[in-house]
């Protein structure tokens, strides 16, 4: 792939992630991986597509090859859906562990996530049910099943 601005189609993003196309239709569908859709054909771009696992990796940044250039708007929106998928995957796993109470309480999020990602993580919640809601008596705020 000699040119960075490449288009690739599915079958090429998976040759080139060495993984199978179902996996990357399922990404393109979670929206877990950069895509845009070219009439009815599922379209990369190299360029972010590498941004795009340079901002998933893990551990030390390599010092032994340079890395590439990735516009910083496909870095940092891959960030952020990141983070409203970790918020979301947080407030359900800690639903399932008060399933008694059915709620979870919203101040513990509110040190680790900014409030736009649980802005946008509370919007994506709702459509599975859920809401943010506030007692009367001492205002302390829930996220609760409807």
């Amino acid at each position: 792939m000699a040119n960075e601005n490449e288009m690739m189609n599915i079958e090429e993003v998976a040759d080139y992630l060495k993984m199978s196309e179902r996996a990357i239709y399922e990404w393109v569908k979670l929206q877990k991986i950069p895509a845009f859709k070219l009439g009815n054909t599922w379209r990369f771009r190299k360029n972010e597509i590498d941004g795009w696992m340079e901002s998933n990796r893990t551990g030390p940044s390599p010092s032994t090859f340079p890395v590439t250039d990735v516009a910083p708007l496909s870095n940092n929106l891959m960030n952020e859906k990141l983070e409203i998928e970790k918020f979301k995957t947080q407030v359900l796993t800690k639903l399932e562990m008060n399933i008694g109470s059915g709620r979870v309480s919203f101040d513990q999020f509110t040190k680790e996530f900014s409030k736009e990602t649980i802005k946008k993580g509370l919007k994506e919640l709702e459509k599975l049910g859920l809401v943010l809601e506030e007692t009367k008596i001492n205002k302390t705020k829930y996220i609760t099943r409807r």
